[in-house]
């Protein structure tokens, strides 16, 4: 473990975010070279979703997983489909509960998407007041 990740879950710490990071075992990896430096493995990382599975009880999903399942075309339809802003909270607070479960090339786009429908009800909402 290098000096830089240790710094970094300090801040994390003081920000008051990342504690549960002190309480995450730590696990032996592989590493393979990578130009002048190193990486984890691709093999290695099953294992660290595994550890982290079982410390936080969220079952991650590989992007493979997530495209097979259509999450994000099940997301995007359900924000498209909401009507009003109580109906587009609740699909929210299902992505909200789904992202650490989605792959991040999935997280953004959804709340890009969420924002913009977001935007149109409110804008609705002031036009027809």
């Amino acid at each position: 473990k290098g000096s830089l990740s240790d710094a970094f879950k300090r801040a994390a710490v003081n920000w008051g975010i990342g504690r549960y990071i002190y309480g995450l075992p730590s696990p032996w990896v592989e590493l393979e070279a990578a130009g002048r430096g190193q990486k984890i493995k691709a093999s290695e990382y099953a294992k660290l979703r595994q550890v982290l599975s079982n410390y936080s009880g969220v079952s991650l999903k590989s992007a493979a997983q997530a495209k097979k399942d259509q999450d994000f075309e099940f997301f995007k339809a359900k924000i498209d489909a909401a009507t009003d802003m109580e109906q587009l909270g609740g699909v929210g607070r299902e992505i909200k509960a789904a992202l650490p479960m989605l792959p991040a090339q999935h997280r953004e786009p959804l709340q890009d998407a969420y924002g913009m429908k977001r935007d149109e009800l409110v804008e609705a909402q002031r036009q027809a007041a």
